[in-house]
């Protein structure tokens, strides 16, 4: 499963469909992938939600239109795509690791893509068994798990990848937008979280993990997490300190088998997708759990203009003017907010003036 960076467009594909939706999972769209396909696994989404990637087990599909339509890459070799898709925020960088091929079941190599998913590269990362990957929001920073292997990592789109001592069952892999924090999950119930780009990484203890994790993922700045448990009745779990502390969620069904999540920029919308409701029951389902954003404003002047932003909220706010700081007289200025792919912020440039001015975020 994959989200824009409001949360309000999602991806999830499940064994035999892919689905869409643009209103945070209120209502979803079966997709019609041609030629069609099945065992869905992969997904990945660009910072609006507009270039989306899923991987199957023959091979990459792409869409361009927010999963309108959606065509098969026949660049890309046809292989088991494996949890294994993720994209820059503009979605032309993409970076896929299949788990093996689909003829003998061998180790494969990592690919990537340089113009969103049209064309795809091998990189000279060694064949392994891979179980998921993660890019920064400018996609130069990649992180790659190879299952029953080390960490591999890129600084520079994947042209070169270094792998560190840490080994494991690895299941899935997150980062934040400027690559720098990155969370990775194994088997049984492992769980690492890295600060310096994937150079070092520090085990967590998390309690009541059962039987292990499934799938995790960050928020832009690596500050809230979130982890679901593998099989079995496993709960799920949210962080807001970078994985320091963990808590579960009891207002989530203990009874679910959880096995995909995905976040919004500022982690304040959740989302976590079942296997089955009830343990091997076979019908699953997605939830949401919202919570409310207190975005901040940053101020920094830019060339001849005031420049100001904010982390793109998973909530609608808009941004007021007043001259004072009464509680009335606030003015909702008119200029529309353009996303910054780089840092996934909001951002409006206004025209300085002689006069002084206060600025605040307020919903609609």
């Amino acid at each position: 499963m994959a989200c824009s960076v409001d949360g309000s467009k999602l991806l999830a594909v499940s064994q035999q469909h892919v689905y869409t939706s643009t209103n945070s999972g209120v209502s979803w769209t079966t997709a019609n992938p041609t030629p069609s396909s099945s065992l869905w696994q992969g997904a990945a989404s660009s910072a609006n939600g507009v270039i989306l990637a899923a991987g199957s087990y023959g091979g990459i599909y792409i869409s361009t239109n927010s999963g309108l339509t959606w065509l098969l890459n026949t660049n890309a070799p046809t292989n088991f795509w494996y949890w294994s898709v993720a994209c820059s925020a503009d979605g032309i960088k993409m970076v896929a690791a299949p788990y093996y091929d689909t003829v003998a079941g061998n180790p494969q190599l990592l690919y990537v893509s340089k113009d969103s998913g049209t064309t795809w590269t091998a990189t000279s990362a060694p064949s392994n068994h891979w179980t998921s990957v993660a890019s920064s929001a400018d996609g130069t920073k990649l992180i790659a798990l190879a299952f029953n292997g080390p960490i591999y990592t890129s600084t520079n789109s994947g042209a070169s990848w270094t792998s560190n001592n840490v080994v494991g069952y690895w299941r899935s892999v997150a980062c934040s937008t400027d690559g720098t924090k990155a969370v990775a999950v194994a088997d049984p119930g492992q769980l690492y979280t890295s600060i310096n780009s994937g150079v070092a990484w520090s085990s967590h203890f998390v309690s009541g993990s059962g039987t292990g994790f499934g799938s995790v993922a960050s928020s832009a700045d690596g500050t809230r997490l979130v982890v679901v448990g593998r099989q079995g009745s496993a709960p799920i779990f949210v962080s807001t300190n970078s994985g320091n502390s963990w808590v579960k969620q009891t207002n989530a069904s203990l009874l679910a088998e959880w096995n995909a999540v995905a976040s919004s920029a500022d982690g304040n919308k959740l989302f976590a997708a079942t296997y089955a409701y009830l343990v091997n029951d076979g019908s699953g389902g997605v939830y949401c759990l919202q919570t409310t954003p207190s975005p901040k404003l940053k101020l920094m002047s830019l060339s001849t203009n005031l420049a100001i932003s904010w982390a793109v909220p998973s909530a609608k706010f808009v941004l007021q003017q007043n001259a004072d700081l009464k509680t009335t007289n606030w003015v909702t200025l008119p200029n529309t907010p353009l996303l910054i792919f780089t840092n996934l912020l909001n951002q409006i440039l206004l025209i300085p003036t002689n006069s002084s001015a206060f600025y605040r975020l307020a919903t609609p």
